[in-house]
């Protein structure tokens, strides 16, 4: 192997070891309130969000307005976890 692709060998796998996954942003930061599963829960006050038809830019805001669980998403997390919404809020 030479030098060159082991080296683009590491970087990618730096790279997917940094990928953040929507999916896992959302069951640690938002489950606790919401779901998105397409059920309404009495035990998840936030509701469901599967359906939720929201403009890119206001679903960001307001997952950036959410209340604090563990911390504050940073800026690659709430991008991550609104992808992953908009990708379930697509599913039927």
């Amino acid at each position: 192997m030479t030098v060159r692709r082991a080296l683009c060998l590491a970087a990618l796998a730096v790279l997917l070891a940094a990928a953040i996954s929507g999916r896992a942003v959302f069951a640690e930061h938002c489950a606790v309130c919401h779901s998105i599963s397409g059920q309404l829960s009495r035990v998840q006050q936030g509701g469901d969000l599967r359906g939720l038809r929201l403009p890119r830019s206001e679903l960001v805001e307001f997952t950036v307005e959410m209340p604090v669980i563990h911390r504050r998403l940073r800026p690659r997390e709430v991008q991550a976890v609104v992808d992953y919404m908009r990708s379930m809020a697509r599913r039927r």
